[in-house]
């Protein structure tokens, strides 16, 4: 009897353990998202008053951004060296895919995008789609942050419900 109650008690402990992964990668992707939009902030910021070159941009945005969003900037700055070799805007692309593992399909998608724009056409343009993600993150930022605590809850009852029916099965 005793060896069934600790396989029931392991089972609702993996389920409530499945439901807070659960919610941290939803904090993880809500930090994402900060972190995104501050450093497109920071570049906007730089490219307005500055004229930098990409890489020195791409050095100083991966040293100041945290976790993926930093990730990122690294990735993008130790591939500048195919440059001549791929386009930029595939390059931008392919770090995206890599280090922003935490945003949704397409809030990556829209970020890739961005890489189309940065460097290839007026200051003016780049600047107006660097605002132009920055609107679509802040709304995805603010809506993420609204839905965090129902998610929450909402996902952690279920795990703790789902062990739960899994429980008194198993005994």
């Amino acid at each position: 009897m005793r060896a069934q109650l600790f396989g029931a008690l392991c089972v609702l402990a993996a389920c409530v353990s499945m439901g807070a992964v659960a919610c941290a990668e939803r904090r993880r992707r809500l930090s994402a998202l900060d972190e995104l939009t501050a450093a497109l902030r920071r570049m906007r910021a730089e490219l307005a008053s500055h004229a930098r070159p990409t890489a020195e941009l791409c050095r100083m945005l991966g040293e100041s951004a945290a976790g993926e969003t930093g990730a990122f900037f690294t990735l993008l700055l130790h591939s500048l060296g195919e440059l001549g070799e791929r386009p930029f805007y595939a390059l931008w692309r392919e770090a995206a895919g890599k280090a922003l593992r935490s945003l949704r399909e397409e809030e990556r998608e829209s970020f890739a995008r961005l890489g189309e724009s940065l460097g290839r056409y007026e200051l003016e343009e780049q600047l107006g789609a660097i605002e132009s993600c920055l609107a679509f993150f802040d709304s995805a930022r603010e809506k993420a942050r609204a839905e965090l605590p129902a998610q929450r809850k909402l996902t952690l009852g279920l795990a703790l419900s789902a062990g739960a029916m899994l429980t008194i099965l198993l005994l």
